[in-house]
């Protein structure tokens, strides 16, 4: 009967300990690790912060809308001047229509 009883309470007290108690009734959860970030270059994309800035980066342009690789809506995010916000400008000229024959203007 003891060695049940000794099973249940290992049990018990690994339960506990997965738990962040610790065995003895102290609710204090452990130590955290030192986590200090070394800065880098940031790799875009990637989900990873390298710089330490505290998120990926996932606008390389800095125009205020994230890369649709990373579900935003700039699809051009090398280029600041093309984002959703941006008025579009067409560089290309509409010829005008020519006349319909047998019609006057």
């Amino acid at each position: 009967m003891a060695f049940r009883g000794y099973r249940a309470l290992v049990l018990l007290m690994s339960i506990v300990a997965c738990q962040g108690e610790k065995p003895d009734g102290d609710t204090a959860a452990e130590e955290p690790q030192d986590t200090a970030c070394e800065p880098v270059e940031e790799i875009p994309y990637d989900g990873v912060d390298q710089d330490c800035d505290g998120a990926d980066l996932t606008d390389v342009d800095q125009d205020g809308y994230h890369a649709e690789i990373v579900g935003g809506d700039d699809c051009d995010d090398d280029n600041a001047t093309s984002n959703p916000g941006a008025n579009e400008r067409s560089s290309q000229r509409v010829a005008p229509r020519p006349p319909r024959p047998g019609v006057r203007s």
